[in-house]
């Protein structure tokens, strides 16, 4: 199973991570598969699971909760193609071998609502900045890094504006 997690930056490019491993997590430390360094994201905040025919994600208990087609989860859900994931203020459509075949950006509107959502519900919640984390991160959505595995560290294409980052496998 190929899945890909199709994201769309403020600028409206587009992002395509994709992943082949049998889980992968997504959250703000740096050591996760897809890291979101905003403060409404938890640490570990979900994973993404394959089992045989089906991809799940499941809620790592996260403060803000992760949401599956504008509905918070507890626990597990099914993720089918087309289904759109949000983590903090992020929204990824599912893509589940090559479907479905057009993403399309989500609409300004769903997108301006899971920022709201977001910031919302991590104002309520007090949030500590882990020391790992730097004070800019506040303002890290217009600002983030997005780097392929295997782009090299001198290609300064237009990637800058995401607010998601791909980290590289250790390559020892």
């Amino acid at each position: 199973m190929q899945v890909t997690l199709v994201y769309f930056k403020p600028d409206g490019g587009r992002k395509d991570i994709a992943f082949d491993k049998p889980s992968i997590v997504i959250g703000r430390r740096p050591d996760c598969d897809v890291r979101v360094p905003q403060l409404g994201v938890s640490r570990r905040h979900c994973e993404l699971v394959v089992r045989g025919e089906s991809l799940v994600v499941r809620d790592l208990g996260s403060s803000n909760g992760t949401y599956v087609n504008g509905a918070r989860i507890s626990g597990e859900d099914v993720l089918a193609p087309g289904t759109r994931l949000q983590v903090g203020p992020v929204l990824l459509t599912v893509q589940i071998d090559g479907r479905p075949a057009d993403v399309a950006a989500p609409p300004p509107a769903a997108a301006a609502k899971a920022a709201a959502k977001a910031s919302k519900v991590a104002a309520k919640a007090p949030s500590k900045v882990e020391d790992d984390l730097d004070a800019d991160e506040e303002d890290i959505f217009a600002q983030m890094m997005m780097d392929d595995d295997d782009e090299d560290e001198d290609d300064n294409d237009d990637d800058s504006m995401g607010a998601l980052e791909m980290l590289e496998d250790d390559q020892t």
